[in-house]
């Protein structure tokens, strides 16, 4: 069956950052389910959902259970140190999500990398804090389905820092 449109036509054309407010729920709504299984609180999935969208991913989990436990919470909580451990990866999590939203925007945008490991790349403009004007660096990696390359000013390092294609592809020329 032939195709109404193509599917990168329905996609955002820039690099997704962030969820949708519609996957923002379903994200918050599962989080809020999985503190009711572990029983951290009893109170109403949405209240708990609403609580934990407010969060700040910057604190510590140790830090967003204090905010938990403050006046402004919809839901009361059972704060213990598994809790607070949880809490730390929420932001992790968030992120997979994210990358899982980068994957389908790759596919449907069918990105590529202009450069290959090992090319050895001239820095033209400040694009990070690891990587400045008149830098010499190096791709010591790619991840093509997060579109990613892996960069370091050692070309026979394992691994650095990864930046996505645009950036570095706008950034930089080759020698």
């Amino acid at each position: 069956m032939e195709k109404l449109f193509k599917e990168k036509e329905i996609f955002q054309k820039e690099r997704p950052v962030k969820l949708t407010d519609s996957q923002k729920k379903e994200f918050y709504l599962k989080l809020a389910e999985e503190v009711i299984k572990n029983n951290w609180s009893t109170d109403d999935e949405e209240a708990i959902a609403e609580d934990l969208s407010n969060l700040s991913f910057y604190d510590n989990g140790y830090e967003m259970a204090k905010e938990l436990e403050g006046c402004h919470s919809d839901a009361y909580y059972d704060i213990d140190p598994s809790f607070c451990e949880w809490l730390d990866d929420i932001e992790h999590l968030y992120r997979r999500e994210v990358d899982e939203n980068v994957k389908v925007w790759v596919k449907a945008h069918e990105i590529k990398p202009k450069y290959s490991k090992g090319t050895k790349l001239n820095v033209l403009m400040d694009f990070s804090q690891s990587f400045k004007r008149g830098d010499v660096i190096y791709i010591t990696g790619i991840y093509e389905n997060t579109a990613l390359y892996v960069l370091h000013s050692d070309p026979d390092h394992k691994g650095g820092v990864l930046i996505p294609f645009e950036k570095v592809e706008k950034c930089c020329s080759t020698y």
